[in-house]
C-alpha cells in the first residue's frame, strides 16, 4: 500500500505528538501477549488505511479509540482470559483521553482571563501582539502590515508581555495599592504637631 504524503503529513501533526501520551495510557491496559510498539503499529496501520481523515474532528480522540479497539479486540479473541484482581481503588481510575469537566471549566476560565487581559491593551499593543504570538509573523512581517518600525513593534510586544505578566503574576487581580501615600495619615500628622 502506498501511502500519500498528506497523509503521513496528517498522521504527524495530528496524531505523533500524542503517540506517548497514548503509550502512557496503553501501559496500564494491555492484556497478556499484546505488546505496547503492536498496538502503536496497527493503530497507525488502521489510520493510514482510512479512506479519508477529512471527518476526524478530534484526531487525539480518534487515535486513542482507535488504540483502546485494538486492545478489546485481542482481548475478545483470546481463548483463555486471565482474571486478575482488580482494587475497587484501580476500577475508580479508568482513565478517559478527554479532558476531565473540570480541566475544561479551568481552561475557559483561563481564556476568558487572557481575552479580558488582552483587550484591556492598547489597541496597535494588542494588534501587535496577535500578529506575533497567535498568527506567528516576524517582527519584520508585523512592522510592514501594521505599518511601523520593528523598533516599535518591539516595544509593543514588551509592552504587551509585560501587561500579560503583571496580569497573571496577580492571578487577574488588581495592582494593590500601598498601604501609606506621601501625605501621611491624620494619627501621624497629629503626633508631629509640637
Amino acid at each position: 500500500m502506498r501511502v500519500s504524503n498528506e497523509r503521513t503529513d496528517w498522521l504527524a501533526r495530528h496524531v505523533f505528538p500524542h503517540e506517548p501520551a497514548i503509550r502512557g495510557w496503553l501501559k496500564h491496559r494491555l492484556a497478556l501477549g499484546l505488546e505496547i510498539d503492536d498496538v502503536i503499529h496497527d493503530m497507525y496501520a488502521k489510520l493510514i488505511a482510512l479512506p479519508s481523515v477529512a471527518g476526524i474532528e478530534n484526531p487525539r480522540r480518534y487515535a486513542f479509540r482507535v488504540a483502546w479497539a485494538i486492545v478489546a479486540d485481542h482481548v475478545r479473541h483470546q481463548k483463555v482470559i486471565p482474571m486478575a484482581p482488580m482494587l475497587e481503588d484501580e476500577q475508580l481510575r479508568v482513565a478517559s483521553p478527554d479532558p476531565s469537566i473540570e480541566d475544561r471549566l479551568c481552561d475557559r476560565g483561563a481564556v476568558s482571563d487572557l481575552e479580558a487581559v488582552l483587550s484591556a491593551l492598547p489597541p496597535l499593543c494588542r494588534e501587535a501582539f496577535y500578529l506575533r504570538r497567535v498568527e506567528g509573523l516576524s517582527q519584520r512581517e508585523t512592522a510592514e502590515k501594521l505599518g511601523l518600525s520593528e523598533k516599535t513593534i518591539e516595544k509593543y510586544m514588551t509592552r504587551a508581555v509585560r501587561l500579560i505578566m503583571d496580569a497573571f503574576g496577580r492571578g487577574g487581580k488588581p495592582r494593590v495599592q500601598p498601604s501609606y501615600t506621601a501625605e501621611p495619615p491624620n494619627e501621624v500628622r497629629k503626633r508631629e504637631r509640637p
